[in-house]
């Protein structure tokens, strides 16, 4: 089910992701632990096995979580108000916008998500930190709020024509205990799974386009920023090991 109207779908769709442009001017609102733990160890992880995961990149007492519980759990509860307000596109039991639209960021209640966003506070370290040959040329925010039911089964976040490379999931739960469920569930293979609690403050970084992943059922509501760092998909030659349709990040020799 589509809470948004169909006219409002191609501005979705074809909304334009934040360019390399300097950052916005930083308001010291979104207080993070990330760049610090942008290290070579990071970077090696992410591009050696497809996945990694950072424990507490974000301190509890941040404002990013009654942000986004404030577009999308007070604004759900609007009905038809939904579409013209929000541009909230449903699934069952699951909501999400995108902060790429400016209808979104523009919301005087929402300021930590404007500065998370328009500072570039995951894409603007990790694209300092990853190699060149990535192309990587912006990033799109998704904000995502799991009503307790909803899950998604196994799947690829992108098949390769989107240009999303990297996939940054910050969760937003506080006080999770294991029995609430709601885990993401990543497959390297040959590896053996990875299962990841989402509980505040974790980042788990995957490769978009190789890391097959899943999402539990979770018992309570569950809120996330899903972060996807692109490359440039129109008319640009790119040279290094990967084509422009195929940003494999695993079996990568960094060294």
């Amino acid at each position: 089910m589509l809470s948004v109207s169909r006219r409002l779908l191609p501005r979705l769709r074809n909304s334009p992701f934040s360019s390399l442009q300097s950052p916005a001017p930083a308001q010291n609102r979104v207080n993070t632990n990330w760049e610090v733990s942008v290290t070579s160890d990071l970077v090696s992880g992410l591009l050696g096995d497809g996945y990694y995961v950072v424990r507490d990149a974000f301190p509890v007492d941040d404002q990013l979580y009654p942000n986004s519980t404030h577009i999308l759990l007070n604004d759900a509860d609007n009905g038809n108000k939904l579409a013209a307000n929000t541009l909230l596109l449903e699934k069952h039991d699951i909501f999400e916008t995108e902060l790429a639209l400016d209808a979104i960021r523009d919301q005087s209640s929402v300021p930590f998500l404007r500065d998370f966003f328009e500072q570039q506070v995951v894409f603007g370290s990790l694209h300092q930190a990853l190699p060149g040959w990535l192309g990587l040329a912006g990033h799109m925010v998704k904000v995502q709020h799991n009503a307790g039911r909803g899950c998604f089964p196994m799947h690829f976040d992108t098949y390769g024509g989107d240009g999303k490379c990297v996939t940054a999931v910050l969760y937003l739960n506080e006080e999770w205990k294991p029995e609430d469920g709601g885990e993401i569930v990543l497959y390297p293979f040959p590896k053996s799974r990875v299962v990841v609690q989402p509980r505040f403050g974790e980042l788990v970084l995957f490769s978009s386009q190789q890391m097959l992943h899943r999402v539990m059922p979770a018992t309570k509501p569950r809120y996330a920023l899903t972060t996807w760092m692109k490359y440039q998909t129109r008319g640009t030659q790119r040279s290094g090991p990967w084509s422009p349709k195929y940003c494999d990040l695993r079996f990568v020799d960094i060294l």
